[in-house]
């Protein structure tokens, strides 16, 4: 991202990052996919390329994914074998 742009993360990702112990990988996809969705983009993609650009490995990026999904702070929908999923930043009226 460059320098001079702003996110905004609702109190509820702040919170579950929080009490969840989240690693450094966790933070970079929540507030990559924050970025990415802060345009009104309902759906997003994290692919392996930009990953890599945020210095993240295939793998961590697949467990922050799991995580995320798994507390609740995204919905993914699998596209298809070896495609990157479809992601969606879960809104804090959806918890």
């Amino acid at each position: 991202m460059p320098a001079g742009n702003y996110i905004k993360v609702s109190d509820m990702w702040r919170e579950t990052l929080a009490e969840r112990a989240a690693s450094g990988a966790d933070y970079t996809v929540a507030l990559e996919l924050l970025a990415m969705a802060r345009w009104g983009a309902a759906f997003v993609k994290l692919s392996n390329v930009r990953a890599r650009e945020l210095g993240l490995s295939q793998s961590a990026r697949w467990r922050s994914l799991e995580r995320l999904t798994k507390w609740g702070l995204i919905k993914k929908t699998r596209v298809g074998r070896r495609k990157s999923p479809v992601l969606r930043a879960t809104p804090a009226r959806w918890r």
